[in-house]
């Protein structure tokens, strides 16, 4: 069921980058905002919950709020190169470097995370 929720967030982005090639791309953003949206919020969810789950109760509150700047301080790194990109070879070329970036982590964090119970 976690893989599920990881592989909707990432066929939202595939079909985002995919969508400026397309006759319809406004319904493919469509499409990939909701998948996006739906996917994400529920992936956080399962990402603390194991967070919770394999951290011992006295480091709880230290690894959550170490998760969170980790998380938080990665956004605008993150806003930072794909707009460079977008600037340098094309907002096309941005949103491919954005969507195999996510495949690649689905790749390869994906099989080890669904081995945790």
């Amino acid at each position: 069921m976690r893989w599920s929720w990881v592989t909707v967030t990432t066929l939202g982005t595939l079909l985002l980058a995919l969508s400026i090639w397309t006759s319809i791309p406004l319904a493919l953003v469509l499409i990939a905002q909701i998948l996006i949206g739906y996917g994400t919020p529920i992936i956080n969810i399962a990402l603390v919950t194991l967070r919770q789950k394999l951290t011992p109760p006295g480091s709880l509150g230290k690894v959550n709020a170490s998760a969170r700047v980790a998380i938080m301080s990665s956004l605008p790194l993150g806003a930072l190169i794909v707009s460079f990109i977008g600037e340098n070879l094309g907002i096309p070329t941005a949103l491919w470097v954005a969507a195999i970036g996510e495949l690649a982590i689905l790749c390869i964090l994906g099989p080890a995370l669904l081995r945790v119970r």
